[in-house]
């Protein structure tokens, strides 16, 4: 059963392709209230696909922008408060809007238990910090230890230094909290992760960077982006999860697609068609 509540909170702050706001949707699934967290709306640049051809392009640029968005996630469950990515946070020109989407949702920074990384690029960790200082006050901080040793370790990582010794890794396959596995999906990034969640009846699968534009890597999931450190690996996660997803009826969550990212992967064909929760 879901239970569907949109809010539209502030005024859209639009830039150059960019339009932010405070904006979360809420959805009871099993024993667990999701929460979708808007941070940015975007459109993205088909210079980022690699492998697209011109007859694929005219096919699915041509009738509609390359949409994107950045999202987080947060979960409600067995009595804690899990944030899945924190946005771009405040620093820098691109600024992003998780925070303010988290507090409009009724939850306050310090309320957050635990926060759970699927990588470091920026969009995905800016909301750590800020002025140098723990956002989550009180919030116990996971990541992926192969995406913490790719940059160095521990020491090398300002925002892990700041949470001191509430900053914790996890390893693939584990996160140390019942009903939570982290799952390999390292052809974004060398630790990228994605998670499932499971309690009670409720299911779902966290894709973090798996896709970046829904309107080609979906009916195309051969189609990788530059951002990705190994693209074809990255073809091969997102095939693999795609397929389980389908496969299972497993409601998925995206970082990348259009606010609130959320829905089912129906196979069509070689590829995949997004249907969002009712």
């Amino acid at each position: 059963m879901f239970r569907f509540i949109p809010v539209l909170v502030l005024v859209l702050l639009t830039g150059i392709g960019i339009a932010m706001a405070a904006e979360y949707q809420k959805k009871t699934i099993g024993d667990m209230e999701v929460i979708a967290l808007l941070d940015i709306r975007n459109e993205g640049n088909p210079d980022l696909l690699i492998g697209l051809t011109q007859a694929q392009a005219d096919q699915y640029l041509k009738p509609r922008a390359l949409e994107n968005s950045i999202n987080a996630f947060a979960v409600r469950k067995n009595g804690r408060i899990f944030l899945f990515d924190t946005g771009l946070g405040k620093s820098g020109a691109r600024k992003g809007g998780t925070l303010e989407s988290l507090v409009q949702a009724g939850i306050k920074p310090e309320d957050v238990d635990v926060v759970l990384i699927t990588h470091f690029h920026g969009d995905h960790i800016g909301g750590l910090l800020e002025n140098g200082k723990p956002v989550f006050s009180k919030a116990r901080l996971l990541v992926p230890r192969l995406e913490l040793e790719s940059r160095g370790g521990a020491e090398k990582v300002d925002f892990y230094q700041a949470y001191g010794d509430r900053a914790g890794t996890f390893e693939f396959g584990e996160t140390s909290y019942p009903g939570i596995v982290a799952l390999e999906a390292t052809g974004h990034t060398p630790g990228h992760t994605v998670f499932r969640l499971e309690s009670g009846s409720g299911r779902l699968l966290i894709l973090g960077d798996l896709v970046h534009f829904g309107n080609v890597q979906l009916p195309l999931p051969e189609i990788a982006v530059t951002y990705d450190s190994n693209p074809n690996q990255a073809i091969l996660d997102r095939k693999k999860y795609f397929a389980m997803a389908a496969e299972e009826n497993l409601p998925v969550a995206g970082m990348h697609l259009p606010f609130p990212g959320w829905g089912w992967l129906k196979k069509d064909g070689t590829g995949y068609e997004f249907r969002p929760l009712e």
